[in-house]
């Protein structure tokens, strides 16, 4: 890779000034690329032969003025100053090679070890490529503990210096999806072991009695009403303020939606969600519920966390059983007849759903409430580790900037 120096020696004269300058000036560059190439020190090679390739950019401009001359002593330097340029980078690339390849094993035994932040020190001095072998390799899917993994590269991106390595490698990992909790659909007229001893009401249809006698009826599920000469399907509720049963003859109830008790005496609002687990049902009387949000299971034979939305394309209601939902994800819908994706989100200001039925919500946007009542600005996002939902109510999130999770039992960051 060394270069042999070949200058023709050139007689001063005001002619040929600035062609005697320029080879002095190649011929020095020439002189350290050659001591780089005897230089034992790795660290100490690296910064030095950058130093020479920027010296050698600012010296470009000159030596293709001269070559603009055509004079054949300028076409000369031109190509040795080629051939510099050349055997530089390609040394370069070499050295940085080797450098990666020590590096990389520097940042493998920080992960595991679960230093981040020294790991990510080290990445800043890797190319980009070699950071970029590094996550796909440290993640792989045939890696028993890649969910653990992901997290820690989720913490070792957000604290690497260069925002724009930072957004590609987040865009890297997010491609890289793992299996995530998926919603369980909630199944209508399912035998379950409700809360209550026996249930009766009328159906709105027919107007007789309907009485589940063993417990097996969830307040909010799909009815179908039980006589021959019906058979027809509706929803039903009882109002837990004044005990009376609100009827969907048109079986369009969500679980989970803000009701208006139907009775002239009552007028007052709530809302009501099924336990994905016992099946209880559960009333909120001040209708403060949110939907996404985690809840515990209030019956003390139970006491298990969930959430649970609502699809806004077929109003099936769906449940995640082990409160693994992140609000702002892309859902699909889990129906058959159905499908589609969306994404939900509840404002923080004023509680009311956001819904974008194409899923094209943007997670760290700036969201302005659709609520004429509102109209309030916001940003949210789901902390990648534990899930938990992080809200901006200024809306003064810069987007790509590392967040840190402000839940004590999580504090993990990312991006």
């Amino acid at each position: 890779m060394s270069m042999p120096s070949a200058f023709t020696q050139f007689q001063p004269n005001p002619d040929n000034q600035e062609i005697i300058h320029l080879q002095e000036s190649i011929a020095s560059l020439e002189k350290r690329l050659n001591e780089l190439q005897k230089c034992g020190s790795q660290s100490n090679a690296a910064g030095q032969i950058q130093s020479l390739q920027t010296d050698i950019n600012n010296f470009q401009q000159q030596v293709d003025n001269a070559a603009k001359s055509n004079r054949q002593e300028a076409k000369v330097l031109l190509e040795k100053f080629n051939d510099l340029q050349k055997s530089v980078a390609e040394m370069k690339n070499d050295l940085l090679q080797k450098i990666d390849t020590d590096n990389i094993d520097k940042c493998v035994m920080h992960l595991d070890g679960h230093r981040v932040l020294k790991a990510a020190e080290v990445a800043d001095k890797m190319t980009t490529d070699s950071v970029t072998q590094l996550i796909k390799d440290y993640c792989s899917p045939d890696n028993r503990r890649q969910e653990d993994r992901r997290g820690d590269l989720i913490e070792f991106i957000s604290y690497m210096n260069d925002r724009s390595r930072r957004k590609l490698f987040k865009s890297l990992l997010a491609s890289m999806n793992i299996d995530e909790g998926k919603p369980k659909k909630i199944i209508d007229q399912r035998v379950a072991v409700s809360n209550k001893k026996t249930a009766s009401f009328k159906c709105p249809h027919c107007t007789k009695d309907i009485v589940y006698k063993n417990a097996v009826y969830s307040e909010g599920y799909l009815v179908t009403c039980c006589y021959d000469n019906c058979k027809r399907k509706f929803h039903q509720v009882a109002c837990p303020h004044c005990s009376g049963s609100n009827t969907w003859k048109n079986a369009d109830y969500q679980q989970g939606s803000v009701v208006t008790c139907a009775y002239d005496t009552c007028k007052r609002k709530f809302q009501q969600v099924v336990c994905p687990h016992c099946f209880g049902s559960m009333a909120w009387k001040n209708a403060d519920y949110k939907q996404g949000s985690v809840v515990t299971c209030a019956y003390e034979n139970c006491r298990r966390k969930f959430q649970q939305v609502v699809c806004p394309h077929c109003s099936g209601s769906m449940s995640w059983e082990n409160a693994d939902y992140k609000e702002g994800s892309v859902v699909t819908c889990p129906y058959e007849t159905c499908k589609r994706k969306f994404q939900h989100l509840a404002c923080t200001h004023c509680s009311g759903s956001i819904v974008w039925k194409n899923a094209d919500h943007k997670e760290g946007s700036v969201v302005t409430c659709p609520y004429e009542t509102c109209k309030q600005k916001f940003q949210q996002l789901a902390c990648t580790h534990c899930s938990g939902s992080i809200v901006w109510k200024n809306a003064d999130h810069e987007e790509d900037e590392p967040v840190t999770c402000v839940y004590e039992n999580c504090r993990r960051r990312f991006l």
